[in-house]
């Protein structure tokens, strides 16, 4: 089986969850046998892989929030946030040409041919319903995110109208979970009969690898981990960081991510009177993060949106309890976590206290989730994206 996969992001290049997968998807299914052309942006930076074929495509401009990640360091982002383009749907559109160029030309200097096409998020979507048309085959999307999730429902019409287009041109849909499958068909109008859930996982061998080396620490931890953005919800940590630190005021926080809140959040914690007890990292990746993750003493994920939340499976996979969002999506595959409203930060608090005072109430939520993570692989996904493209070859 050949798959022309269109993507944005690949490690090094990353912004969340989209890079993360398309990493890992990738990796599982040419183990299963299935050969993978893996399109991307270029931007400056040769990107290359072990077992997937990685064309890269020059654009002009951004392509959406693109982070240039290279030997653990963010580079090319203004201020330490994300960069965002001045006029999406004009990249979108003029890298969706260039996909296709690229494409066409691709196949006709190689004389390969594909059996499908397989597309992530909205900036891709443009390019695989041309070249699903000009091609003749079928059609995936995966939808990591909608326009209503990334923008706390203050969405763009025209990218909201790429995305129904995308769900009503692609033979099948793939949502990342039965929450976000629920959004696809209420919001943006999808088929429920073509959508099948896949959901995401993360890798366990970096957390058994790292350990913290008899490490030390005088302060309770307690780590927010992700792109700083009103999705991400980092004011309602704050919030909740302020009445903590009332009863327990050896606490410590941790806000690591990088985005454009990132000023206001300094702000607002000065205001509150922390400013001493939280610490702004910026973006961490790979070593410093699995470290960071083991360092915690609770791991905070309160999304105001969240389709799925991989940063919830990577804290389980360091035995690290974990607070989570109830709308998070990966809440319809984990029981060992404690659930809070977004907006509740009074509650949000009670339960950061309560795992840090209850030493038993923070092993046992350490041991059971870490057991719970490690029985969701991203083997088992690629098994279920392969069933999924041979419902469209049937």
């Amino acid at each position: 089986m050949k798959v022309l996969m269109i993507g944005w992001e690949f490690p090094p290049f990353l912004s969340g969850g989209l890079g993360v997968h398309a990493y890992y998807i990738t990796k599982h299914l040419a183990a299963k046998g299935v050969e993978v052309l893996y399109v991307m942006p270029y931007k400056g930076v040769k990107v290359s892989s072990r077992w997937v074929k990685i064309l890269q495509v020059p654009v002009d401009g951004d392509v959406g929030p693109y982070l240039q990640v290279l030997d653990g360091k963010q580079e090319g982002a203004a201020s330490g946030g994300e960069i965002y383009p001045v006029n999406p749907i004009e990249g979108a559109k003029g890298y969706a040409e260039k996909v296709v160029r690229a494409v066409q030309e691709y196949l006709r200097t190689t004389g390969e041919k594909f059996d499908l096409i397989h597309c992530h998020d909205w900036i891709t979507f443009l390019a695989g319903i041309k070249l699903k048309e000009l091609l003749k085959i079928p059609l995936v999307v995966t939808f990591h995110s909608t326009e209503y999730s990334r923008t706390a429902d203050r969405p763009c019409e025209d990218i909201l109208n790429i995305e129904r287009a995308a769900v009503s041109v692609a033979d099948r849909i793939i949502a990342v979970s039965n929450k976000f499958k629920q959004e696809l068909v209420q919001r943006i109008g999808a088929d429920p009969g073509k959508i099948d859930v896949i959901y995401n996982a993360t890798d366990f061998e970096p957390f058994e690898r790292v350990n913290l080396c008899g490490l030390q620490k005088k302060h309770p931890i307690v780590l927010f981990l992700g792109r700083l953005t009103f999705q991400k919800g980092p004011e309602y940590f704050l919030r909740a960081a302020k009445l903590v630190s009332e009863v327990v005021p050896e606490a410590r926080f941790v806000v690591a991510g990088n985005g454009f809140l990132l000023p206001s959040l300094i702000r607002e914690a000065a205001a509150l009177g922390i400013a001493d007890k939280v610490f702004f990292p910026g973006y961490v990746s790979g070593e410093r993060k699995v470290l960071l993750y083991k360092y915690a003493d609770v791991y905070v994920m309160p999304s105001v949106y969240e389709p799925f939340g991989i940063t919830a499976l990577e804290a389980m996979a360091a035995k690290t309890p974990v607070i989570v969002s109830k709308n998070a999506g990966v809440t319809d595959l984990v029981k060992h976590v404690l659930t809070v409203d977004f907006w509740d930060v009074e509650e949000l608090a009670n339960k950061i206290i309560s795992v840090i005072k209850y030493k038993v109430l923070r092993e046992v939520l350490g041991r059971n989730g870490y057991q719970e993570a490690k029985t969701y692989t991203w083997d088992s996904a690629a098994e279920l994206t392969i069933k999924t493209y041979e419902k469209v070859l049937r």
